[in-house]
């Protein structure tokens, strides 16, 4: 099934982490040559001593490529995931588990991700030692369609309207999904990295819900023609607790 992501404004069993040393960025692209946008998916968690080190490459990759290029999602999964104290913040979602669920197993090692949720060579998930890379190659891809989305804010009754219009470049499939995650920048909790917590660790890009479902909306059955036009229009009542400013739909 392939999915559009739009970010709106993720018995014993045991749980490995993975390490990859600098440097990071192996490509020398920039920000005016990327044809499509690329969603990174991290699957992350407060418990995992590694998620740090990936954490860094992910924003290195967005600030070198441009925020609006790679679209960061970290879904915090796994028992890695599970707060064991008092001041950690529960950044697990139904979103980031049902994603994890389906793309990965209890004893998938983190940090791991997807670049556009894409198979290459059989593999999905990838340590954040190849993201670079795929980053790049996905990059120089001609998207299928364009996409713009408009936000209206309600703030008496905490509502955002959403409205997307897709424009189909070339022939669609009827595996075409839309999904409209939302996610929390600033969150300030705890973090193991290495052989230590950092105990004001900021997450950023968190995963925090989906307004059309985890897997998405089907845009249209059997798939859109090329020049097609399609809208789809949504209503999402914004949580109690959530912090306005901090999140991105």
């Amino acid at each position: 099934m392939k999915k559009i992501i739009l970010l709106l404004a993720l018995g014993l069993f045991a749980v490995s982490c993975d390490v990859v040393d600098e440097p990071y960025l192996q490509n020398e692209k920039t920000i005016g040559d990327f044809n499509k946008k690329v969603i990174l998916l991290d699957f992350t968690a407060i418990n995992c001593v590694y998620c740090p080190n990936a954490n860094k490459v992910s924003q290195s990759l967005a600030d070198s490529y441009g925020e609006k290029n790679v679209i960061l999602f970290g879904a915090h999964a796994s028992t890695l995931a599970d707060p064991k104290k008092p001041e950690d913040v529960d950044m697990r979602s139904e979103t980031s588990a049902e994603l994890f669920s389906k793309f990965a197993t209890p004893t998938t090692g983190l940090p791991i991700g997807m670049i556009n949720q894409k198979l290459r060579d059989g593999v999905r998930l990838m340590n954040f030692g190849l993201w670079d890379k795929q980053i790049i190659d996905e990059s120089f891809l001609e998207p299928d369609l364009d996409l713009n989305m408009q936000l209206t804010y309600n703030e008496s009754d905490s509502t955002v309207s959403i409205t997307v219009n897709c424009d189909y470049i070339n022939k669609g499939t009827g595996d075409d999904n839309l999904c409209i995650y939302i996610t929390e920048d600033s969150i300030v909790s705890p973090q193991k990295n290495n052989n230590e917590v950092i105990h004001d660790y900021v997450h950023n890009h968190v995963l925090r819900a989906s307004v059309s479902g985890t897997f998405g909306e089907q845009l249209k059955s059997g798939g859109a023609d090329a020049g097609e036009n399609i809208t789809k229009e949504y209503t999402y009542k914004i949580p109690e607790g959530f912090r306005h400013t901090n999140y991105d739909l």
